[in-house]
């Protein structure tokens, strides 16, 4: 009588461990769910991301004064149109290449109810290194990702230093 206590006391015990397993297996699976698909792919999303652009500010190595080159309206589109992201190249920088200076991308925040449209903040979504090569890092995500870029390209963006 004794063994059939105990095999019902870790009978039960093994019932609650595998109902907890299921439980925490869904969970996960949940909470994971979110994030993962065509929404969990960073990398993908990248243009996806950088069209959402509302300001594009320029910061020089040398003088280290921001300048603002395209704000409102269609000139962030244009700028991010410009930049042709799919001709470019994943790939190394040479190590005799400096930066010139970097693009800040910034989006606007959402505007939310009784909130008004100056009060959304302007919230940064990557960093763009140029260098005096045709060569980019983009900063995205506490990522860093070099690529080699056209030549056109590249002479747009010296274009607005």
């Amino acid at each position: 009588m004794r063994d059939m206590i105990k095999d019902a006391g870790s009978g039960r015990k093994l019932l609650a461990l595998i109902m907890t397993a299921v439980f925490l297996a869904w969970m996960s699976f949940s909470l994971t769910g979110c994030a993962g698909g065509e929404n969990g792919d960073k990398e993908s999303d990248f243009p996806e991301e950088i069209s959402k652009t509302a300001m594009v500010t320029f910061l020089p190595v040398d003088s280290g004064k921001e300048k603002t080159v395209a704000r409102g309206g269609s000139e962030p589109g244009a700028f991010v149109e410009s930049l042709d992201i799919g001709s470019w190249k994943m790939a190394e920088v040479p190590e005799d290449l400096a930066v010139t200076g970097t693009f800040v991308l910034y989006q606007q925040e959402t505007v939310k109810l009784g909130q008004s449209e100056e009060d959304a903040e302007m919230i940064e979504l990557c960093r763009m290194a140029i260098y005096d090569g045709p060569y980019v890092t983009v900063e995205i995500w506490d990522m860093k990702f070099s690529f080699r870029i056209d030549h056109e390209t590249m002479g747009y963006l010296k274009g607005l230093k």
